[in-house]
């Protein structure tokens, strides 16, 4: 836990799988939080932990590979600069807050091989504009989208269940494709 955290001097950052390809390295929580410096990550590993590089203030861009299976809580929060975003076809499940505050985020693709989005997970996305969801991703948890403020248009054709405040303050909707039997907490959409 907190192996590099607030070392300033890191700039690029690549996670790669084990170096004889025996398993996979293990890394803590908060490995590479807090710091100011990271712009780019690459991560071919198959987990990113909790905490892993929030608040790294100076994040833009950020590709994952087809075997990362998860993204836990908080991985990505606070990165105010994350721009580019590429989520592989390999990711299952994207946790709690995972990318709460990403401010300067302005689309989205969710894959088809999501299953699971946490709570919180895209809140307080102010300059997200447009999301694709996948078709694996059939809930959508509390708050997911809430303070998405410039978010414009949703397909939830999938989704069967949307949690409380889900898009709360996403007051630029202006077109949501919802499924017929879907169902919608209550302030879903308040």
């Amino acid at each position: 836990n907190y192996a590099f955290y607030n070392c300033d001097n890191i700039t690029s950052v690549v996670v790669a799988d084990s170096l004889d390809g025996s398993s996979n390295i293990s890394i803590g929580t908060h490995a590479f939080a807090d710091n100011e410096n990271i712009v780019n990550i690459r991560f071919e590993n198959n987990y990113i932990g909790k905490y892993m590089f929030a608040n790294s203030k100076s994040l833009n861009s950020l590709i994952i590979s087809d075997t990362v299976t998860l993204i836990d809580d908080y991985a990505f929060a606070y990165c105010s600069n994350l721009t580019n975003l590429n989520l592989s076809e390999g990711i299952n499940s994207i946790g709690d807050y995972t990318f709460y505050n990403c401010s300067s985020m302005l689309s989205l693709t969710i894959p088809d091989s999501v299953t699971s989005l946490g709570i919180s997970v895209f809140n307080g996305c102010t300059n997200l504009t447009d999301v694709t969801l996948g078709n694996g991703a059939n809930k959508i948890k509390g708050y997911s989208f809430s303070n998405c403020t410039k978010l414009k248009n949703i397909n939830l054709q999938n989704v069967t269940s949307i949690g409380y405040y889900a898009f709360a303050n996403c007051n630029a909707l202006t077109e949501i494709t919802l499924n017929d039997n879907a169902g919608v907490t209550g302030g879903a959409f308040a």
